[in-house]
């Protein structure tokens, strides 16, 4: 007995987030139907910097002895545009997502629903998560520096450097990109290193063990570009060093 798609359910994926060392995990909402299989997840993920267009994927395979039938889309955004592609008739299918970037930027998750022929499954649901980037954006777009005491830091350069968060600053599209990093938190240490490819910057941000002072850490790193449109971009630093 095929299971109807009535709810929801949470996945938790292990990704490499661009340049960042390690991995993170990610939860994403989805919506599983026994007998169809989605590739390379049930969900689409696409970001965009404004001004440009950009499509994104994934395939659907229906593995249920019934022929399926695709109709319908309905989509509750003007974000972006999709369709479905047929690559096998009742087999396989393939749903393309085409992101504009226009409008608000920051992150944006929409479902869409393709009708089927199916009793039990009449609605595919897949969501669909966006984002549009100012043409100077940065990963993250706040800055949180933990929180722990001190004494773990004063006097050890070391350790304070391990304490160190990683900031990524992008401009896509050029290789002439240009951005001074500094800080209004006067014990906040930046060393900038350029890409290869010369349109993005990785920051190490980390405590000045000898300067550093107890208490709740509230401040913003200040990016000056070369980008007439985005001069300055300013990204919010928040933590905690413990007096014990």
């Amino acid at each position: 007995m095929f299971v109807p798609q009535r709810s929801s359910c949470v996945l938790l994926l292990t990704v490499a987030l661009g340049n960042l060392p390690g991995q993170r995990q990610v939860a994403i909402r989805a919506y599983p139907v026994e007998g169809i299989k989605y590739d390379p997840l049930p969900a689409i993920f696409t970001r965009v910097t404004r001004g440009a267009v950009k499509e994104a994927s994934l395939e659907i395979t229906n593995l249920r002895p019934v022929p399926l039938k695709i109709g319908e889309i309905v989509n509750p955004s003007r974000r972006f545009t999709a369709r479905v592609e047929t690559l096998e008739e009742g087999k396989r299918f393939r749903l393309v997502v085409t992101l504009k970037g226009e409008g608000p930027a920051g992150k944006q998750q929409d479902v869409l629903e393709l009708k089927t022929n199916l009793d039990d499954a009449p609605v595919l649901r897949i969501p669909v998560n966006t984002i549009v980037h100012e043409k100077v954006h940065s990963f993250p777009d706040s800055v949180f520096m933990g929180r722990y005491p001190i004494s773990e830091i004063r006097g050890d350069p070391v350790m304070a450097k391990k304490r160190a968060q990683i900031l990524m600053v992008y401009r896509d599209g050029t290789d002439q990109f240009q951005a001074k990093v500094t800080s209004d938190i006067p014990f906040l240490r930046i060393t900038s290193e350029r890409g290869p490819k010369g349109d993005r910057y990785e920051n190490t941000i980390w405590f000045d063990p000898e300067l550093a002072q107890p208490g709740d850490i509230k401040g913003n790193i200040i990016i000056e570009t070369n980008e007439p449109e985005v001069p300055k971009l300013v990204v919010p630093v928040t933590g905690q060093l413990q007096p014990k």
